[in-house]
Order: structure tokens, then sequence, then C-alpha cells
């Protein structure tokens, strides 16, 4: 036994006790934090009085969690409601300082919404319009068709020949020839 670095037996099995019921009494104290167990403030000797505990903020009702947030780094102004206050539904909870800032951007896209719309009825109206113009415009076309034809079918007068005008380069030619002989 003299590689183990005790001199006997005995005051290694002493050794052996006093650890495993150290080990034991710890385990005995820790078992309900294990477990999940609360411990009552006479127990821990923390005077609750005194205490100050700081969270975020979450509602919790007897239907669910609803989870109320705004936009990052927004702040409350006012609170509508007190704890325990029960509260219906569409119920203001508090007043955000963006709020009148939003309200503008609501407004102004009302206001854009309101003029695209305007501006989409001017459009069609415009285009209705158009098309009106090209249908009489086809139908103008359509009735001077047969009249067109007509015209085309029927044989030249001479008598249009006095309107007609002389061409120019023929004779210059007609001189140079003259010239040249």
């Amino acid at each position: 036994m003299s590689s183990t670095g005790f001199r006997n037996s005995s005051t290694a099995a002493v050794l052996g006790v006093l650890v495993g019921a150290g080990l034991g009494g710890a385990g005995v104290y820790m078992w309900p934090d294990f477990l999940g167990y609360i411990r009552s403030p006479e127990q821990t000797g923390v005077d609750v009085g005194k205490t100050k505990v700081s969270a975020l903020g979450r509602l919790q009702p007897s239907g669910g969690v609803i989870s109320v947030f705004g936009l990052p780094g927004d702040r409350i102004v006012k609170l509508f409601v007190k704890q325990e206050d029960k509260v219906a539904k569409d119920t203001v909870l508090v007043e955000l300082a963006s709020r009148k800032d939003r309200e503008l951007e609501r407004d102004l896209v009302a206001n854009q919404l309101r003029e695209a719309r305007a501006q989409r009825a001017a459009i069609d109206d415009a285009g209705k319009a158009k098309i009106a113009v090209i249908d009489v415009e086809i139908g103008q076309l359509q009735s001077g068709k047969d009249d067109d034809l007509k015209v085309q079918a029927e044989p030249r007068s001479r008598d249009n020949s006095s309107t007609r005008v002389p061409n120019r380069p023929r004779r210059s030619r007609l001189r140079m020839q003259q010239t040249m002989v």
C-alpha cells in the first residue's frame, strides 16, 4: 500500500468518508435549485422590501402573451393605462413621441394616393376620347373609300391638260440639242 502515498488504509478510508459526506451535503443543499424550486426570502436572507427589479415591458393577458413595441429609439410620451386596468380592443395604451410625424406621413401618403387616382382617371378619360376620335376617323375613311374607288375608275378628261405644269428640264435638253446641231 505504500504506492498510494498513505501509510495505512484506515487513513484513506477516513478521508474518503469525509469527502463523500461533503459532496452529499452540497448535493442536498443544491437539489432544490437544480429542480427549479425557489426558496423563500427568509431562507435566502434577502430583504424583499428594498430590492429593485427592472425588466422589459410585456403585457400578459389571460388570453395569451401580446408583445407591445414601437419603432426602435422611439419613446413613450404618455401612458394612458395603469397596472391591472381592464382594456378593450382598440384602446390606446400609450402615446409615442413620433406620433405627429407618423400622422403627417399617413396624411402625405393619403394625398399621394388621391392624386394618383385622379391622374389615372384623367388618363383613362383621355384614352377613351382618343379612341372615340380614331373611331370617327375610321368611319370617315370607310365612307370615303367607295367614293375614292369611283373617282379612280373614271377616265381622266383631257381638259385638265391646261393645268399641267411644263417639264422644264426637258425643254433645256431640247435647246441644247438644237444649239449643237
